[in-house]
């Protein structure tokens, strides 16, 4: 099982050396975090602001989101150190659907990829693995909720995954032996096309994803969550201020440069299969 962030804070940080388109991506993903589960998603800047010791290490244990490698990838859970990565190269998220940032961010958090449900209900074609054998090996040491074929943690069709056409075949899983079993090795042939397309949804968390994060971090305590929400919120009125006040200026600007003109005449390896 992965450790726990306490107190159900996650705290991150961007690199310096990050592609900055990714941070609407992360907005949104924090936004989908905080409105849909217990968990909070915090920058390590607000983690300092928030002055609680109890938070991410007293805010020196963070997740560090990055671009230095190819692919999406990130630990499971709580590492408990500085810079524990969260890699999401450009590939991953530019012109794509917000779900593929909140899946890095749901391993962080502890969750395991839903294919990997002992009780899955879909095999998998060892010839179209998009990711290392590991990353689809069921996962029997975990709190489960029900399986979830529209879990955002789960992998598409294009990544190896797919619900079979024939279900009263014994398909091998992917740490089966035929030879042992007699089990049969499933190919892209045993694939039913239409009944996979629900497979691999980026849209954002499911009932199931965010019911698997409540069973979790059940015992977490609300106080944090509220600091987190009064510092969030006032943050926010100090923004929407600023951009009041920065309009207002702008105009101020604009009314002194027609001036000026007129006066003087002068003219931003857990590759995932997604």
């Amino acid at each position: 099982a992965a450790e726990l962030w306490p107190a159900g804070v996650v705290c991150y940080a961007l690199s310096d050396k990050a592609d900055p388109a990714i941070k609407p991506y992360l907005e949104a993903t924090v936004t989908e975090y905080r409105t849909k589960t217990p968990i909070r998603v915090i920058t390590v800047e607000q983690c300092l602001a928030l002055r609680m010791p109890t938070l991410c290490g007293n805010c020196k244990n963070f997740a560090l989101v990055e671009d230095s490698k190819p692919g999406c990838f990130a630990f499971v859970g709580y590492e408990g150190k500085p810079n524990q990565v969260i890699n999401l190269h450009p590939d991953c998220y530019l012109n794509q659907p917000p779900g593929h940032v909140q899946h890095e961010f749901g391993h962080a958090i502890g969750l395991f990829h839903e294919h990997a449900h002992p009780k899955r209900k879909i095999i998998i074609v060892e010839e179209a693995l998009k990711a290392s054998r590991n990353n689809y090996v069921k996962k029997t040491d975990t709190k489960l909720t029900a399986y979830d074929m529209g879990s955002v943690m789960h992998y598409g069709a294009s990544g190896g995954v797919c619900v079979p056409t024939d279900l009263t075949v014994q398909f091998c899983d992917i740490d089966e032996s035929r030879e042992k079993t007699g089990c049969v090795v499933p190919t892209l042939d045993d694939c039913d096309d239409k009944a996979s397309l629900v497979l691999g949804q980026r849209d954002g968390l499911s009932p199931t994803d965010v019911e698997s994060i409540q069973v979790l971090y059940k015992a977490i305590s609300s106080k944090e969550a509220k600091a987190i929400d009064r510092l969030l919120f006032h943050a926010t009125q100090a923004d929407q201020a600023d951009a009041t006040t920065s309009s207002d200026d702008d105009d101020d600007d604009d009314d002194d440069n027609d001036d000026d003109d007129n006066d003087d005449d002068d003219n931003d390896d857990d590759n995932d299969a997604m």
